[in-house]
Formats: structure tokens, sequence, C-alpha cells
């Protein structure tokens, strides 16, 4: 059988589809990248192949029924090409089939623009190669700096890209996956944080566990690591407004995921959470009154939004109003007036979204989905 099918079928009957898979192929449809049966060897072996591969399946599924795949695997005897066989199960050529397929994935997508825009069509592209993901804004004086995680050089490292250079071009800051201080990011689970005085904390694997990093942007050089003897795996720290405190998410060798606060004057560890949820993303408020965070029932819950508004009694208050709305990496706007997070609630589109915090403390989940921008 073909790469397509076979990791398609992989993908279809191991995986549910998520928000990733739709965020691909929205992506390769409304940008006219998309790639039919007919031209699927355009792709062989990428990663859009596979989610290609899982969508077909899923729509011959959703239109024909899923004996159909079946017969497709039972009806592999009847030619040496895949093609034929397809055509024997489905009544429909590839070209035939992509007609249909590409028709249907348009009426799915397109009108999505009618009440959102597409971050390419109203924003500006600051880096256009390889992987970047959790970036971090700093402003050193008058020139504003943006830090991220990349994988451009082949090795996951820390990039700087400047954004009031002629130069954007991004620079390396700190090389990973060479030695083994700095033997893996946690790409797609850890974010950077920037003090206000140019200190970066960040996270690495280095030996058999992870530890906190604190990089001084002026001094350009590692100032502090910490290693903590019980805990296992550290993700997304945030400094507290007076810059004497981090507070981040980290699992133990029990494997619950809990919310810790690193006194760095006192090298005191406070563990804010000890409970059945699955504590992460963790997010300092500018005055230091709040930490927003997301709260998921273990195993497999829906991520909630959650805020400490007293860090120091340790009072939780939950945000009840977002129902069973899924939320990630939430965190405060500079004036401390706003969370922000992104969210997913029809199961397709990860977007962006806005939330008011009165003086009080009090979450105000208000007008929900209609802050979305």
């Amino acid at each position: 059988p073909p790469l397509w099918f076979v990791e398609g079928l992989a993908e279809l009957w191991s995986i549910e589809w998520d928000a990733q898979s739709e965020m691909v192929m929205r992506d390769a449809v409304v940008n006219n990248y998309l790639v039919g049966l007919d031209d699927i060897d355009k792709i062989y072996g990428s990663y859009l192949m596979y989610k290609e591969g899982q969508q077909i399946l899923r729509y011959i599924t959703e239109r024909y029924g899923e004996h159909k795949i079946l017969q497709l695997m039972d009806n592999f005897w009847r030619s040496t090409s895949f093609e034929d066989i397809f055509q024997f199960t489905l009544g429909l050529s590839y070209k035939e089939f992509d007609e249909e397929w590409i028709y249907a994935m348009k009426k799915k997508y397109y009108p999505i623009l009618s009440s959102a825009d597409q971050p390419s069509g109203v924003s500006e592209a600051l880096v256009t190669s390889g992987l970047n993901v959790k970036p971090a804004f700093y402003k050193r004086g008058d020139n504003r700096e943006i830090y991220f995680i990349g994988n451009h050089t082949g090795y996951t490292c820390i990039f700087r890209c400047k954004l009031d250079s002629e130069e954007k071009k991004p620079e390396v800051i700190i090389e990973g996956e060479r030695t083994d201080e700095f033997e893996s990011f946690h790409i797609f689970q850890n974010k950077l944080d920037i003090s206000t005085n140019g200190k970066m904390v960040f996270v690495t694997k280095s030996g058999e566990k992870d530890v906190l990093h604190i990089y001084d942007l002026n001094q350009e050089k590692i100032v502090n690591t910490f290693q903590f003897r019980d805990l296992v795996v550290l993700g997304s720290p945030s400094w507290s407004s007076d810059e004497k405190q981090i507070v981040f998410s980290a699992m133990d060798k029990s494997g619950g995921n809990d919310l810790y606060i690193w006194d760095i004057e006192n090298h005191k560890l406070d563990r804010l959470t000890n409970d059945i949820y699955d504590d992460r993303d963790p997010d300092w408020s500018p005055d230091g009154n709040l930490i927003v965070f997301t709260q998921a029932l273990r195993p497999g819950g829906v991520p909630r939004l959650a805020v400490f508004s007293n860090v120091e009694g340790k009072t939780v208050e939950y945000g009840f109003n977002l129902g069973p709305i899924p939320v990630r990496d939430p965190v405060f706007s500079p004036d401390g007036l706003w969370i922000l997070f992104t969210s997913w609630p029809s199961g397709r589109n990860h977007d962006i979204y806005m939330i008011a915090v009165n003086g009080a403390g009090r979450t105000q989940l208000t007008d929900f989905p209609s802050k979305e921008f």
C-alpha cells in the first residue's frame, strides 16, 4: 500500500483528530497548498502527507462508510496498482476523488475567513524558516527584541530577533543539544520568561533531570542554574515582579504535575499545589498578586483556567464561566488587566482569546468568545 494510506490509517486508528491536525489541514486549504491523491508524491514522507492521509480516510469513513477502509485492504489482491484498487472499491479514480474531497475541504474551511483572519494576513512574519515556538518579548532601552526556541541550525537553540535592526535574521544565543548542560529544551511544553531587568529563565534537561537556568541578557551569560532533588520534569517558569521568586510547574517522582515557587535569595522551594489535578503553564501578574495557570483532572481532563488570588494563602479561584472549554498557555497582559490564552472550543480553531481581570482580583470571564482577536 502507498505511504499515505499506511500512515494515514495508523493515524486514523490510533489517535483522535485534534487541534494540531485541524490547524495543519486548515492552513493547507486556506493557503492553497493542499495536495490531492493524484499528486500526493509531491509531499511524500512529510508530516502534511500523514495528516492528509488521515483526513482522506476520515472523509471516506464519513462519506462512504468505515467498511470501505476495510474493503480497500480486502481488495488488495486484485491489482498491483493501488489506484486501481481504490477505483474498484469506491468507484472513483484519484482525480475524481480529489475533485470531490478538495471541494469538501474548501466548503469546511473557507467560511472561517468571514469572521476571522489568518495570522499571515494581518501580521508580519519575523522568521520564516525552521520551527519557532514560545516567543518572549524584551525591550532593551529603545530596542525591541524577541527571544524564542527554534531549530534552524539542525539543533534546538534559543534565538534572538532584533525588531528595530535592519538585519532581522535570528541569531543563536544559547546552543542546545550539544552538551549535557543543555541536552534538551522540551520544545513543545516549555516557555521562556524575561524579567524587566533582562534575566531570562528557561528549562533544559541536564543529565537525568530538568534544571532551571537564568541567563543575563546584558552580560550574555548563564548566572545561575538550579536543580531540585525530588523534581524530575520542570515546565514554563515565570518571574515574580520583584525578580526574587520564580513560579513553575513540575513533576515529581510520583508522576503528579503541580506548581512550585522557588525563592532565589533564600534557596527555598515552596509547593503551591498538591492534588489530583495536572497543573501547568503558570504566569505571574505584573503586580505580583495573582498567578494564572491551567488545571486538568488527571488523567486526560480538559485544561481549565485557574487563578491564585492570594499566593501567600494559596487561595485558588476558578473561571467557572468557561465551562468545558479547554485553555492553554495563559499569560497576563503587561498592564495586568487582561489574561490572554489559546483555546479550541469548537475542536477545530486554535485561536487567541482574552478575558478581563477586575481590581478585586477575581476573574471576569465575560462575553466569551467575543473577545477573540
